[in-house]
């Protein structure tokens, strides 16, 4: 069953759990058209969020209700269980939709602004993930007052470092379409050096404000 359900929601078309050479893996690909691999990852985004979605349905009424919309949005690695490629024997990922993180920069760089060699640390995907905060009493951002769990709202999975921003407000949009307020939002440097037509300007439209150190 779950095959099942991944053969209509998978956005990738490369095939998985072999270790082959780029040409062979790029012609054992399914013919995919971008337009109906992002219906595709459309379709995963809505799964998987509205199965997200039913933890925070357990919350009480009055724990609800001290949830006024203020989220921390980060990303995470999740490492994949497959070994990178392999330039020595020419052969790709065992998980081609991976991409190597790296711990510094915008975790894909390989080499920092004087040129030297970052460590590669896994071959993985990044998932940004946004989950509720805390509120003081008086409407400010933080403090322990609210009612409620800080609980996922929702996330989205991608190659670590490929826009960060734009994966962000995939993430916000299913809150709000899930029916959920906004409210303050905390982000790090990785979002405020984001094109502000990618992050700044749709999260403002989403009606956040966005609270950050630069």
């Amino acid at each position: 069953m779950f095959h099942l359900i991944w053969s209509e929601v998978d956005p990738s078309p490369l095939p998985k759990n072999l270790c082959i050479e780029k040409e062979m893996l790029l012609a054992m690909a399914k013919p995919l058209s971008e337009s109906a691999s992002a219906d595709k990852a459309a379709l995963l985004l809505r799964l998987c969020n509205s199965l997200l979605d039913q933890s925070v349905k357990l919350m009480s009424g009055d724990e609800l209700k001290s949830y006024a919309g203020q989220i921390g949005l980060d990303a995470t690695v999740v490492p994949l269980f497959s070994r990178g490629p392999s330039k020595t024997k020419g052969t790709c990922a065992s998980d081609p939709d991976g991409g190597w993180y790296i711990r510094e920069g915008d975790h894909r760089d390989s080499e920092d602004h004087k040129g030297r060699r970052r460590t590669k640390i896994a071959w993985a995907l990044e998932a940004t993930i946004a989950t509720m905060a805390q509120i003081k009493a008086d409407g400010s951002p933080g403090g322990a007052s609210s009612g409620h769990p800080n609980l996922v709202l929702g996330f989205t999975m991608s190659r670590p470092g490929v826009d960060p921003g734009g994966n962000g407000i995939k993430v916000l949009r299913s809150i709000s379409d899930r029916g959920y307020r906004p409210g303050y939002l905390g982000a790090d440097r990785a979002y405020s050096t984001a094109v502000p037509e990618n992050f700044h300007l749709p999260l403002k439209a989403l009606g956040y404000s966005l609270v950050m150190d630069y």
